[in-house]
């Protein structure tokens, strides 16, 4: 099998992928705002992990709308983000916030629910300062990543026809 015929059908392949993850976009919306409406509910209100599923939902939502500006700019050339090097690095940095946000919720909330179960009447941290945790979290990741706004490398975009990985990349001014 010749190159031009496996990068044909790696490009074939390669689209497939992005327009059927796409699909998953809606569901991904309808399905977070669900998750923020259900935790916010009055019942849900009061207890502790639902803050961090609130927080989780919109960080999902972000993520959404990201890939949809990820598959415009692929698919359709719309590079609007990509025009000044300072919005796309500062986009690039949320994205990489976020992703550490959503794992650290996740085991924060996990750890919320063991201390809660495992000794009820003795931990009463988590049950009233959710909020507090997920701010500290948030500084957290937030001065974990500062360094990719002060020192992230412009990388041009290259051919990655043996990868199934999505780089994102900012182009220069």
């Amino acid at each position: 099998m010749n190159s031009s015929s496996s990068h044909a059908s790696f490009k074939q392949f390669e689209n497939i992928f992005h327009y059927a993850s796409l699909s998953l976009v809606p569901i991904s919306f309808l399905s977070n705002l669900l998750m923020f409406k259900v935790f916010s509910s009055k019942n849900l209100r009061k207890l502790s992990i639902s803050t961090y599923f609130r927080v989780i939902s919109l960080i999902n939502l972000y993520i959404s709308l990201n890939w949809i500006r990820q598959f415009m700019s692929i698919h359709f050339d719309f590079k609007f983000f990509d025009k000044s090097t300072l919005i796309c690095k500062f986009g690039l940095y949320l994205i990489y916030v976020c992703n550490g946000m959503l794992a650290w919720n996740l085991v924060a909330a996990n750890i919320d629910r063991y201390l809660i179960i495992a000794y009820p009447n003795r931990v009463h941290f988590f049950k009233k300062h959710s909020l507090l945790i997920v701010v500290v979290l948030s500084f957290y990741n937030f001065a974990l990543y500062s360094f990719l706004l002060i020192d992230f490398r412009l990388i041009p975009s290259q051919n990655l026809s043996n990868s199934t990985l999505l780089i994102m990349t900012c182009s220069s001014d």
